[in-house]
């Protein structure tokens, strides 16, 4: 499955936190310059995939997934994560 740009964009800015951290929406969306509706839209695709996984409580804070951090290592993500992880 290919990902759109808006959630390889979302699933890379989780990869890059350590395992036990976790970005609100508010937080993806200012880290990614994407609006809030576009970043749920994208946690709700990659939460059905299994490849996120969001806190219970409110606001929810949203992790990756090791599901998540696979799909970022096939070969033809592996260069934007290098590139994320730069910054």
């Amino acid at each position: 499955m290919s990902l759109s740009r808006t959630q390889l964009a979302v699933l890379s800015a989780l990869a890059v936190l350590e395992p036990a951290q976790a970005r609100s929406v508010r937080q993806l969306s200012e880290e990614t310059g994407l609006a809030a509706s576009t970043v749920r839209a994208a946690l709700n695709a990659h939460s059905y995939m299994g490849w996120a996984l969001s806190s219970r409580r409110s606001p929810a804070n949203w992790r990756i997934t090791a599901l998540g951090r696979a799909v970022l290592s096939a070969p033809r993500y592996r260069d934007v994560l290098s590139h994320r992880s730069r910054r």
